[in-house]
């Protein structure tokens, strides 16, 4: 086995400092020896070959907390950099969602537009305003029949395909996305255990 390098065992102790760090040096797409040559230079203050400059630091117990120094700086700034694009990609998807919901109302009108119809409009608010309650409970009771296995679901049975579209459409529509991810993985593992 050979020997490594002094500026593999830099690498070495930068990705104990900080692995993100390393990663981007390790990788020499888009720039990561420049960055570890930048790391080194600003370290040592010598120009040279990246090998010249590592053995430099692994000599000198001072250089190499400069470089950790030097990494975890490095490494605190591509957090920073990294939260501030999360930031700018809520604020634009904040923005996009008040858009839609702006464009539905626009297109689908609201319950105040209902109101406006003598009774139809009354009758027609009921209906919209009763169905997450009837589909929700007719849910309910089947997933209870089910479950308990009053009703038989043997593995492969078109139902059982049924069963779980079901499922998802009155869970993810009317109740949201939390709805279906907290009770989706329930059902999943009744469907293992059944074809087991």
């Amino acid at each position: 086995m050979t020997e490594p390098s002094a500026f593999q065992k830099i690498l070495g102790l930068v990705a104990e400092y900080a692995p993100a760090v390393a990663a981007t040096i390790a990788n020499p797409v888009g720039g990561g020896m420049l960055l570890a040559g930048k790391i080194l230079q600003g370290v040592t203050g010598a120009t040279g070959s990246l090998e010249d400059q590592a053995a430099l630091v692994l000599g000198s117990p001072e250089l190499q907390v400069q470089l950790k120094t030097a990494v975890l700086e490095h490494a605190l700034a591509m957090e920073q950099e990294k939260t501030k694009q999360l930031q700018a990609e809520a604020e634009a998807d904040k923005e996009n969602v008040t858009a839609l919901n702006e464009r539905v109302i626009q297109m689908e009108g609201t319950a105040s537009d209902l109101r406006a119809i003598p009774v139809l409009g009354s009758i027609m608010l009921f209906i919209r305003g009763s169905q997450r309650p009837v589909w929700g409970f007719a849910t309910l009771f089947i997933d209870y029949q089910v479950f308990s296995k009053a009703w038989e679901m043997p593995a492969g049975d078109p139902r059982s395909a049924a069963f779980t579209a079901l499922n998802l459409l009155v869970l993810g529509f009317l109740f949201g996305e939390r709805a279906v991810k907290n009770v989706m993985p329930l059902i999943i593992e009744f469907f293992k255990q059944k074809a087991a």
